[in-house]
């Protein structure tokens, strides 16, 4: 595959879950159910993709990656959820070179 074709595809997975974090509200969603849901959208992803994609969408300042974590229950997960940056570009309000909606 050309770098043009997986660089388009980064693109959009990123609009992609963007979008899944807006419907997902501000609880934010977990990131299996992300790579469940675009999974389901044809995009083919491993789960580190979607941290991956998770991880640049913070570090752009459009969405926030957290951990939650209870030891006694052994549960671990992470969640994803957009941020008011993140919100103005689904609506179009800026735009950013990196991120297809």
């Amino acid at each position: 595959m050309s770098n043009l074709i997986k660089t388009m595809e980064k693109q959009l997975l990123r609009g992609a879950i963007l979008k899944l974090c807006q419907e997902a509200g501000a609880e934010g969603i977990g990131t299996k159910i992300l790579e469940i849901s675009v999974k389901r959208m044809g995009y083919a992803v491993k789960p580190e993709d979607v941290i991956e994609t998770c991880a640049y969408l913070e570090g752009k300042g459009f969405a926030v990656l957290r951990v939650i974590e209870n030891n006694v229950l052994n549960i671990r997960r992470e969640l994803c959820s957009i941020t008011a940056a993140g919100t103005d570009l689904l609506e179009g309000t800026i735009t950013v070179e990196g991120i297809v909606i």
